[in-house]
């Protein structure tokens, strides 16, 4: 039983791959999810440092922490598209990781809930350094890669793909110390 959700997402990944006669693309404007978070929180306060990489824009504190935030993302954005046979997927542009000194500047500067250790907007995540800090990191770049590669638009019945697949993601990655949230 636990293969077939493995089967569908390979088989998802798979079909993305072939190409699909225009004529049979639906004309119906996809039903968008209501309550996607959208729009730029502050940024970082003075002193914070940056780091561009390969597919992403880093701003953390502390220059050495900035540079190992950078090469842990490049890292899960090739395991990524390793796990999931998206060779061929081109991102439109560099990814932000907007990485807080703490929960609480990270509450304060994006009024996320208590609960929230993370959270992508448009072509960023913004994250705090936490314990669980890499399986944060890992499960919204999963939702940052999945948006991108879906255009932009989110459908409801496809709102079980965008938080299982990050929260698969997370379980196969034992090593992070992090856990699914319980919407998982």
């Amino acid at each position: 039983m636990k293969a077939r959700p493995i089967l569908l997402l390979a088989a998802a990944a798979l079909a993305a791959c072939v190409p699909y006669p225009a004529e049979l693309l639906p004309t119906t404007a996809p039903i968008l999810l209501p309550n996607l978070i959208t729009g730029a929180f502050p940024g970082l306060d003075a002193g914070a440092n940056e780091q561009t990489s390969l597919h992403f824009k880093v701003r953390a504190y502390g220059p050495q922490y900035v540079q190992d935030v950078a090469a842990l993302a490049e890292e899960d954005y090739a395991r990524i598209m390793n796990d999931t046979g998206l060779y061929s997927f081109q991102p439109h542009g560099t990814y932000e990781i907007i990485v807080y000194g703490s929960q609480d500047e990270y509450r304060k500067k994006t009024g996320q809930p208590e609960w929230s250790a993370g959270v992508t907007v448009g072509n960023a995540i913004y994250l705090f350094t936490s314990p669980t800090f890499n399986g944060v990191l890992s499960h919204e770049m999963t939702h940052l890669i999945w948006y991108e590669f879906m255009s932009g638009r989110l459908i409801e019945n496809q709102r079980w793909v965008n938080e299982g697949w990050p929260c698969t993601r997370n379980r196969r990655r034992a090593t992070t110390g992090a856990s699914c949230s319980p919407a998982c």
